[in-house]
C-alpha cells in the first residue's frame, strides 16, 4: 500500500510543473503585443499583433514588421506582405497601423482601412 502512496505522489510531483509550463505557454501565446516606431520621414507605424513573435525594423523611409510567419513591409507609397503588394498608400499619409489578429492583418492609414489579408 506505501509502495501505490509514493508513484501517487511522484507523479503528482512530475504532472504540477508540466501543467504550470502548459499554462504559461497558453498565456504566452494569447498575450501579444506592439511594435514600432517612427521612421526619419515622420511616418509613425505601429503593429498589433496577437502572435508570441512580433519585431520590429526602422529604416529611413521603409519599416519592416514581422510577426506570425509573416513579413509585412511598410514602403513609402505601399504595403507589401511576404513580397506581395496588398495595398496602397500616399506618400504623405502620416500614420500607419497594423492590426494582426485572429488569422488577418488589417492595414489602417490615418485611420481609414485600407485593406485585410489573411496569415
Amino acid at each position: 500500500m506505501t509502495k501505490r502512496y509514493l508513484v501517487a505522489g511522484a507523479s503528482i510531483l512530475v504532472l504540477i510543473p508540466m501543467l504550470a509550463f502548459v499554462c504559461f505557454l497558453a498565456l504566452a501565446m494569447t498575450a501579444g503585443g506592439s511594435a514600432g516606431g517612427t521612421l526619419s520621414t515622420g511616418r509613425s507605424v505601429m503593429a498589433y499583433s496577437d502572435s508570441l513573435f512580433l519585431s520590429s525594423k526602422l529604416s529611413a523611409d521603409t519599416a519592416t514588421i514581422k510577426t506570425g510567419g509573416k513579413t509585412i513591409v511598410v514602403k513609402p507609397a505601399s504595403i507589401l506582405v511576404d513580397g506581395v503588394m496588398v495595398g496602397a498608400i500616399d506618400e504623405s499619409t502620416a500614420d500607419v497601423e497594423i492590426l494582426a489578429r485572429n488569422g488577418t492583418i488589417t492595414f489602417i492609414a490615418d485611420g481609414q482601412t485600407l485593406s485585410t489579408a489573411w496569415r
